[in-house]
């Protein structure tokens, strides 16, 4: 299954706007998707505390996974811990893996933002399910110094479906991705 998501809504959150603008704005100012070190978290400060980085990394065997660079306040609140340093593979489960693998892949892929909603169930968090929305961006890096760029790293923000504090979610229990925290 390919979460390919060409529409993004044209009444999103403002906090998942303001994603989307702030780099809309980077890819016109520069011509090109903007690279990782391009990016200041204090030009979108207002929604740091929901916005996470990760860093697509290829493994021995050859599978694909991420390594969270950023997990911010708001979401580790919500899970109970920092993601931060821990790899995708570790924190959710298979289920949910897929879905950000899938996802993930598409924005690298085409260099497009990705909007997807669904429930999302966090296991040992102090919230047992969650209803939200996210918003990811793709950014580019490089492999090696002096390499060519290329896309390889994922910044978004998530926000309640309702777009109330995380603290004021509206449990749904119809459709999960688990979240395993270690």
């Amino acid at each position: 299954m390919v979460f390919e998501n060409t529409d993004i809504p044209t009444d999103l959150p403002e906090k998942l706007q303001v994603l989307i603008d702030y780099w809309q704005d980077q890819v016109d100012r520069l011509g090109r998707l903007p690279m990782l070190d391009e990016i200041n978290l204090m030009d979108i400060y207002k929604i740091a505390p929901r916005i996470f980085m990760a860093d697509r990394i290829v493994l021995d065997d050859g599978a694909v996974d991420y390594v969270w660079r950023y997990w911010g306040g708001t979401l580790c609140q919500f899970a109970g811990a920092d993601l931060t340093g821990k790899r995708l593979s570790q924190t959710h489960d298979d289920a949910a893996v897929n879905i950000a693998l899938e996802s993930y892949g598409w924005a690298l892929k085409t260099g497009k933002p990705h909007y997807f909603a669904q429930a999302l169930r966090v296991k040992g968090a102090r919230h047992a399910d969650w209803d939200y929305q996210r918003v990811i961006v793709p950014l580019s890096g490089r492999s090696s110094p002096g390499g060519e760029p290329e896309a390889k790293h994922i910044l978004g923000v998530y926000v309640s479906v309702h777009d109330r504090d995380i603290h004021q979610h509206k449990a749904i229990r119809d459709q999960t991705a688990s979240f395993q925290i270690s």
